[in-house]
């Protein structure tokens, strides 16, 4: 197995690069180098992410439905990758468009664009993960490989632009063209990997639905009605859009701290962001092992906690400089992957009670659905940085920033993930699924199956 989680985790390129490429940088470019009211560039994030948001439960159900002989989900990653290396690239491109109705128009389409084909490669490849295996520490495993691969790409593609600027500037670069070599490089690599990633895992055995289920036909609102219908599943969506609301925000607002709070040299820049995708690999594997140990509802809610402690001190201690930030990246890291690594988890229990409740395999609905929470919160949070920029008075034109748009940017970095985190640790503390809950649901499935008495005495809260 180890050579197909190795390949699966190489696929994290596609997902993860993309990624850090709009939700670290798209907003800071708009704002600082295009021009662009830092309330306009935050629209222009919700619009496209709402978008994205609103295609990912039709893509999630096509591909369950998909008839390809190749498997459900690998042609869906194929037909994605070439599209969307060239769509990265046109987010940073060095077009000079002005900052008036023409440049939002464009950068609205691309974005969208860039989260259509962001959707129909992610998506079936999320879904992908509960195909491999249906061992409940093997999916575990799963997502730590994922994760480890993501923080490396992580690494590449957010420490990688700034060292790209450093370069493209000395030759004699504008600030922009450099931007737009970034975007073409980084693209590239996405490509590279997913290419690598779709000939090794076309070969690997996958679980498949049983003869003629994909046959059946039952629209879309039909399957969100069934699957919304499992309570875990309910609780799972609606912690993920609280959460990825108050990380998004941070994220977003990590590249202003860096440069208006802590003042930090570019050479400095690229080290925090070395540290901030070393401190998440480093992380992975205690939030797997916690997960394999006790459970991932138990790793959740210890690397939330922990962020939430850390983060309302370094809120009120206020004193933002090159080692305040790297402790903040190595703390807020910690909850970070306890969250990245255990929610696509959570769903992939989920498809195991919806098959159980319901006789049917819809690992794309479910993980699409709860990427939908994700993106909308997502989408929330990138637009919140816009909007706190504009009301604190952030001026892109200045180096010296008030008081007041330090703090801004200082309460988005910490206090909204202390704020997500508790709320989000309040509807998780009534997960119900563990291993042994886990356990016993896959026993009887297939005690079901074969027209055997099931109990359902032990995970009826489950249901």
């Amino acid at each position: 197995m180890f050579k197909t989680y190795f390949a699966y985790g190489i696929g994290q390129a596609c997902d993860t690069i993309p990624y850090c490429m709009f939700y670290t940088f798209f907003i800071y470019f708009l704002t600082d180098n295009v021009g662009l009211d830092p309330m306009v560039a935050g629209a222009i994030s919700l619009i496209a992410v709402c978008w994205d948001g609103i295609t990912d439960p039709v893509v999630g159900y096509l591909s369950d439905r998909s008839k390809n002989p190749k498997g459900r989900r690998l042609p869906w990653m194929k037909t994605s990758m070439v599209p969307l290396a060239i769509v990265v690239f046109l987010l940073f491109a060095p077009f000079d468009l002005g900052t008036g109705a023409l440049a939002v128009a464009y950068y609205v389409v691309v974005a969208m664009a860039f989260w259509t084909l962001y959707t129909t490669y992610v998506i079936p490849y999320m879904s992908l993960g509960a195909e491999l295996t249906a061992d409940y520490n093997g999916r575990n495993y799963i997502r730590m490989f994922n994760m480890i691969c993501g923080g490396l790409f992580m690494l590449l593609c957010t420490s990688g632009p700034t060292v790209v600027q450093t370069w493209g500037t000395a030759a004699g670069m504008s600030v922009r063209g450099a931007w737009g070599v970034s975007g073409a490089i980084f693209g590239a690599i996405a490509l590279i990997c997913g290419i690598v990633a779709y000939n090794m895992l076309k070969k690997a055995p996958l679980i498949t639905p049983e003869a003629g289920e994909a046959e059946k036909h039952e629209s879309i609102f039909a399957v969100l009605k069934e699957t919304l219908s499992i309570k875990p599943y309910r609780r799972l969506c609606i912690m993920v859009f609280l959460m990825f609301i108050g990380y998004i925000l941070a994220s977003s607002a990590s590249v202003y701290l860096i440069i208006y709070n802590c003042s930090m040299s570019g050479g400095q820049q690229a080290i925090y962001w070395f540290v901030y995708a070393i401190a998440y690999i480093l992380m992975v594997p205690v939030g797997s092992a916690i997960a394999n140990k006790l459970g991932k509802k138990q790793s959740f809610m210890f690397g939330t906690a922990f962020t939430i402690v850390c983060c309302l001190i370094l809120f009120f201690v206020n004193q933002w400089n090159f080692t305040m930030s790297m402790v903040y990246v190595i703390v807020t890291q910690l909850g970070s992957t306890c969250l990245w690594t255990n929610y696509l988890a959570f769903a992939y229990d989920c498809a195991e009670i919806d098959e159980y409740k319901n006789g049917k395999r819809r690992e794309g609905s479910l993980c699409a659905v709860v990427s939908f929470a994700q993106k909308f919160g997502s989408a929330l949070g990138t637009y919140g940085i816009g909007v706190v920029l504009t009301l604190t008075g952030y001026d892109a034109m200045i180096m010296e920033q008030s008081t007041t748009a330090l703090y801004g940017i200082s309460g988005c970095c910490t206090i909204g993930i202390v704020v997500s985190g508790i709320i989000g640790m309040i509807i998780m503390a009534g997960y119900p699924v563990g291993k042994k809950e886990y356990d016993l649901i896959m026993k009887a499935k297939e005690d079901k199956k074969a027209g055997r008495d099931v109990d359902e005495s032990g995970f009826s809260n489950c249901l």
